[in-house]
Order: structure tokens, then sequence, then C-alpha cells
């Protein structure tokens, strides 16, 4: 392996691997993925929960990469932007799926189920009660902030402009409101 002698994310270098993806570089796009890859699985955990969800939804937001680098232009913002972009709706669309398919199962309950169907909707039940009595551990700002972004699924500025409160105020809360909320699902 031959060392870098740059630093892709600094002095537009992660620009021009943007480029050279949409020219159809491979070894730009696995530059791309190293130089990157670690920032933006952070940024998605902190969406999804599960860890094997979160490499799934990187691996989606970097085919989603390959298939719009051609689209790139670094005049409508920085390219570290761009992937985050790309990643955190990747993640929330993950988060909907998800919340979408268990929606579908719940409405889909016939009486004739039998035992396992039974035991997932304890299951199930229990784990919308740890997430009630998690919520509820949270200050009042914060729950909201929490439900206008993933209950409702407004973006953070439009739960800004709803909640009355100022755009970075939103993001705090809902980062700070996530962090609780892991540490009280996983136990720690």
């Amino acid at each position: 392996m031959q060392a870098r002698t740059s630093d892709p994310a600094s002095g537009g270098e992660l620009e021009r691997l943007i480029g050279a993806v949409g020219e159809g570089d491979q070894e730009a796009f696995s530059r791309l993925y190293d130089a990157t890859a670690g920032y933006l699985l952070a940024l998605i955990r902190r969406i999804v929960v599960s860890q094997a969800h979160a490499e799934d939804v990187l691996q989606e937001t970097f085919l989603q990469v390959w298939r719009r680098a051609p689209g790139f232009d670094p005049a409508r913002g920085s390219a570290k932007a761009w992937l985050a972009v790309m990643a955190r709706g990747r993640a929330i669309d993950c988060v909907r799926s998800s919340q979408s398919r268990r929606d579908r199962e719940r409405s889909a309950y016939r009486p004739d189920v039998d035992r396992d169907d039974v035991a997932e909707a304890v299951a199930a039940g229990e784990q919308r009660d740890e997430l009630s009595r998690a919520m509820a551990g949270l200050s009042a700002p914060a729950r909201a902030c929490i439900e206008a972004v993933y209950f409702r699924a407004l973006t953070h500025r439009q739960a800004a402009q709803a909640l009355g409160m100022p755009l970075g105020t939103v993001k705090t809360h809902v980062r700070n409101g996530i962090a609780h909320l892991r540490g009280a699902l996983e136990g720690t």
C-alpha cells in the first residue's frame, strides 16, 4: 500500500476525488471511501441505532455517491457536506423504513397467529415501553425536538421554525437527546 502525499479531507482533495469518481475512476472511489467512511459511519450511527444497519446504510450511501458523483457541483457546497447530506438521508430512510415495516407488521396482526408471533409482539411492545420511558427522561425541549425530527419527519430547520427555536439549539437538543436515548436503551 502506498503512502498518501496529501490529506484527502483538505485542500479540495475530496472535490477532486469526487470529480474523478464521476468519470468512473475506481481508484479515486477507493481513496474517497478510505478518507470519508469513518466520518460518515459515525454520522449514520447517530441516527441508526444498530451497527449492522449503519454499515448497510454506509454501503448504500457509497453506491449513491458512485451514481451521483457526475452531478456534484462544488459551487453548491463542500464535498464533505454533500457526502453528509446523502448519508443522513439514507440513514433517515432506513429508520423510516424500519418503522414502516413495524407498522405494517402490527396492522397485519391476526388472532390466529402462532406463539412466535405473539412473543415478537410482546417484545415490540416492551421496546416501545422502553423508548417511552427513555423519552420521558429527556428535557421537554429535547423531547419536542426529537419528536419533530424523528416522529414528524421534519428537517432540523423545519423543526426550529415549528418550535420557535434557533436552528443550532434544535440540533443540539437532537444530538444530546439521541445520545441520552441510546444510553438509556443500551443500559449504559
